[in-house]
């Protein structure tokens, strides 16, 4: 089998590679067609003969692919296009409503932002992928225990800190859910009856005041964000729970909770892009 046509073959766990790496729709493709060009390049015909194990090969090319792009991002400081989506009618696209059936995908991407293109890599291909230290290190020209700490490094900067009020995390969850769903009944049993809800204006839809009071308004507006909803996901914010809306996977909104007696006593929703990659862990 020729290399073009192994590429073909392994094309959709490649793009879902890049994807992971990149956090970007467009950066994955564009990842893949620079990959293909390289493989074009290497071989049209047939494997060369120093090639033993096509799929890896194909695998490191497009890896070492994503960290120059996301290297290229970094020095220039760009967001990629696809970061920034309509705002207040996101609408869900074809790679997430992947996503969405992979929760813990969703908050990945967003914590991601804050892990250096290295560690990412090292992080995606052996903890998502199940790829070894030996050969992750092999795709980043460093020794397997050089690539085992890169990995380690990048589990430590986003998993949740000690001490997370587990209680308070399950509220969070439970007010998404039932936001997903549309389960007014089960908001207002988790809302506290005199809740106020603020936002910036820049996030509403025209018409929706900034500031609302009572569970029932709350809950009944709840309809009106339907689509961010399947788009959020549950991150820790400085050690608090919060909802972050993150098409992509890139953060977007941000809501804070005030929660006093195990209900949600206040609701802060502002832009999350003033919020520092470093505040963001999994919950």
């Amino acid at each position: 089998m020729t290399l073009l046509a192994q590429f073909e073959r392994d094309r959709e766990r490649l793009r879902a590679i890049a994807f992971r790496i990149t956090g970007s729709a467009d950066d994955a493709d564009d990842a893949l067609q620079i990959s293909w060009e390289k493989v074009a390049a290497k071989s049209a015909d047939a494997p060369p003969a120093d090639i033993q194990e096509p799929t890896a090969w194909l695998t490191t090319v497009v890896s070492r692919t994503c960290l120059d792009l996301l290297r290229a991002h970094r020095r220039r400081g760009e967001v990629p296009l696809d970061a920034v989506a309509d705002r207040p009618s996101e609408r869900p696209t074809p790679e997430d409503a992947a996503i969405r059936l992979d929760e813990v995908g969703r908050a990945l991407l967003v914590v991601q932002q804050q892990l250096s293109p290295m560690q990412r890599v090292a992080f995606v291909l052996h903890d998502m992928f199940a790829l070894s230290f030996e050969e992750v290190g092999a795709i980043l020209d460093r020794s397997p225990d050089a690539a085992k700490k890169l990995a380690s490094r990048a589990r430590g900067r986003i998993t949740p800190p000690a001490g997370t009020d587990a209680a308070d995390l399950r509220l969070v969850r439970a007010y998404l859910a039932a936001s997903r769903d549309g389960d007014i009944d089960r908001l207002l049993r988790i809302l506290a009856p005199d809740v106020v809800r603020t936002a910036d204006p820049e996030l509403l839809p025209p018409g929706v005041p900034m500031r609302i009071r009572g569970a029932g308004e709350v809950a009944e507006q709840t309809r009106v964000f339907a689509a961010r909803a399947q788009l959020s996901v549950v991150l820790l914010v400085d050690g608090r729970p919060a909802i972050i809306v993150a098409p992509h996977g890139r953060p977007q909104i941000a809501m804070r909770f005030i929660i006093s007696d195990n209900m949600i006593a206040g609701i802060d929703v502002n832009d999350a892009a003033g919020i520092p990659a470093a505040s963001f862990t999994l919950a």
